[in-house]
């Protein structure tokens, strides 16, 4: 499953950077075919974490809390900079 879904985010990711397609038509693509690496990592320690080890399953999630937190903190402010440079709407 992931190695699929991975090829065809590459895949749309290309198209968009090729611009093969429109802009708007690459980024649902790209949007669209984005894997939720959050759920399955979840599910992998879940899994990997069970019956005995279950009392390890808070601390195998704390970091990756800790960065889905720090990428919805930064990301926003990061892309910004990164527009403002690129198009030239900061003097």
């Amino acid at each position: 499953m992931l190695p699929c879904a991975l090829g065809a985010h590459a895949g749309a990711v290309a198209l968009l950077l090729s611009g093969a397609v429109p802009d708007l038509v690459a980024g649902v693509l790209v949007g669209a075919t984005l894997p939720q690496l959050s759920a399955l990592s979840a599910a992998r320690w879940s899994t990997l974490l069970s019956g005995e080890r279950a009392a390890a399953l808070p601390t195998a999630f704390a970091p990756e809390a800790l960065a889905n937190g720090m990428s919805y903190l930064a990301g926003p402010a990061l892309a910004s900079i990164r527009d403002c440079k690129t198009f030239g709407s900061v003097p």
